[in-house]
């Protein structure tokens, strides 16, 4: 919400939201690698292979899930 507050279409462009669906060409759903990582590491949210939501693996090798975003592209 704090980004709408200050977003410029002249300087941004939105180009999706992983939590609607709504994402750019070439993004990538959860992998089978990442889930069993997570899991295994005592993860307990819910993830499917292929699922389109925010997640990475950080430096030292643990798989997180983030909150809820929009993608955006500096012009």
């Amino acid at each position: 919400i704090t980004f709408f507050d200050k977003y410029n279409p002249s300087q941004f462009e939105i180009v999706g939201c992983a939590a609607a669906n709504v994402v750019p060409n070439g993004w990538k759903g959860m992998s089978k690698e990442f889930i069993d990582l997570y899991y295994s590491q005592g993860g307990t949210g819910q993830c499917n292979e292929g699922k389109v939501l925010e997640h990475y693996i950080t430096n030292d090798g643990k798989a997180r899930l983030v909150y809820k975003r929009i993608l955006i592209k500096r012009k």
